[in-house]
């Protein structure tokens, strides 16, 4: 388990890294185009490293299965939605929106943990899930509405997660699948919205820019793969509070996106969450020691 822990941590802070890294393109850049390039970059930058592994064959091998099909276009779709906003949002003003969304997510994959997998939480984990429940609770009270795109980012991610778990394919070479299964339409928005004649008709510098997202996503995805398969989807859920965390503090002391004064309660709420996590974090690794 301490390497699931491990790696989702790693994740966390890769893809927090992510909306800062996308300031640095050209703002005349489309959105639509830089989505584009982080699919057929991902799908050519893990296709290099299974070809160098010498595990490529293995890698598509679920393609060769039709009865796998249906599982593997459902995870392009999911995948695609929060690849999308983690790169559109950010360029256009939405880094908070994104944020709440991967708060609102381990709530989900707790909920689903709970009442689809049976799993049981510790006092800690109980008393941290419902201060982030509160925080959703006061954002939904204090506002009338909640961000499209915090709810796509929350259900999208969090039913991948569960497909992942229902369809028992190896992660890393599912998601080199449904990476290229969305690669087509990744080319078109290129041409479409880049109006160039092939998607790499781009300056050298740019498209080492282009593909450095690629690396950030493809990165993050990875951990994060590994350790959904390797840790039990409440603590997965709980976790995962890292990772918006970081994300809204990018959003405020990089990017400088600006809170409104009654929103500062919901992060409050989710600060409070991720420390209740901490001291969970501290009583298992204490006892973890203890126990050798």
């Amino acid at each position: 388990m301490n390497t699931g822990i491990t790696y989702s941590l790693l994740s966390s802070i890769v893809f927090a890294f992510m909306p800062v890294y996308l300031q640095w393109l050209p703002s005349s850049l489309s959105s639509f185009v830089v989505v584009g390039h982080r699919i057929i970059w991902t799908a050519i930058i893990m296709a290099i490293m299974f070809l160098l592994a010498g595990r490529f064959r293995w890698a598509i091998s679920p393609l060769f299965q039709i009865k796998k099909w249906p599982g593997l276009l459902c995870g392009s779709f999911l995948i695609s939605l929060p690849w999308g906003l983690l790169v559109w949002a950010p360029l256009n003003g939405e880094t908070l929106a994104v944020a709440m969304g991967f708060f609102l997510g381990p709530l989900v994959l707790i909920l689903v943990g709970l009442l689809v997998f049976r799993e049981q939480l510790s006092f800690w984990q109980t008393m941290a899930s419902i201060t982030a429940g509160l925080a959703v609770a006061f954002s939904l009270w204090n506002t009338g509405q909640f961000s499209w795109i915090a709810l796509v980012v929350a259900f999208s991610f969090s039913l991948y997660v569960v497909l992942r778990r229902v369809q028992p394919l190896p992660p890393l070479s599912a998601f080199f699948v449904e990476s290229l299964l969305l690669v087509p339409a990744a080319i078109w928005a290129c041409l479409i919205f880049g109006e160039v004649a092939h998607p790499f008709d781009y300056p050298p510098l740019l498209m080492a820019q282009l593909a450095g997202v690629a690396v950030i996503g493809a990165t993050g995805m990875s951990l994060w793969l590994l350790a959904s398969r390797r840790l039990p989807m409440s603590l997965l859920g709980l976790l995962g509070y890292l990772e918006p965390f970081l994300i809204f503090l990018a959003a405020v002391l990089i990017i400088k996106e600006t809170i409104q004064a009654r929103e500062w309660l919901t992060y409050i709420l989710i600060g409070l969450a991720i420390i209740l996590l901490s001291i969970d974090g501290l009583i298992h690794f204490s006892g973890k020691a203890s126990d050798k």
